[in-house]
């Protein structure tokens, strides 16, 4: 299910200003928020990871004038993620599986669905769904930025 204008804005709400770094979007469908994270942050290298064959397809098509998206046909799960923001949209059962160990380093942003982890902060969105954010820090400063 794609993601809601009004997500889309509490996300950037929650993201620093003029982020530079790496934004994950693991398990990215059909790239409309790895399209959104490209044009709100040009300078970030944006990194999606999506496993069945026709969203990643229809991405690569929608995402290919992006210079700063690249999209992985493969499952992210065991993948050595370099520290960054990780956005992830999956479905309950598979977000509480994750491993949280994978996420060292990084600030984790989860619409909807829970890790197994405490959550640093959680922000309800009043679209149609009645969406929840939360927020996972990772990093060991304890800063999200």
């Amino acid at each position: 299910m794609p993601t809601s204008k009004k997500v889309s804005k509490a996300i950037k709400d929650l993201f620093p200003r003029n982020y530079k770094g790496r934004i994950y979007d693991l398990g990215s469908g059909f790239g409309t928020m790895l399209i959104f994270f490209a044009s709100q942050y040009p300078q970030a290298e944006i990194i999606g990871y999506e496993l069945s064959f026709f969203p990643f397809w229809i991405s690569k098509l929608l995402c290919r004038r992006y210079k700063n998206i690249t999209i992985f046909k493969k499952d992210f799960r065991g993948e050595k993620l370099k520290q960054g923001w990780i956005y992830l949209f999956l479905f309950s059962k598979g977000t509480r599986s994750l491993d949280c160990a994978q996420f060292q380093g990084s600030v984790v942003l989860s619409n909807t669905f829970q890790l197994a982890s405490q959550y640093t902060k959680k922000m309800d969105v009043a679209d149609l769904y009645r969406s929840s954010l939360y927020l996972y820090d990772f990093k060991k400063n304890g800063s999200l930025f």
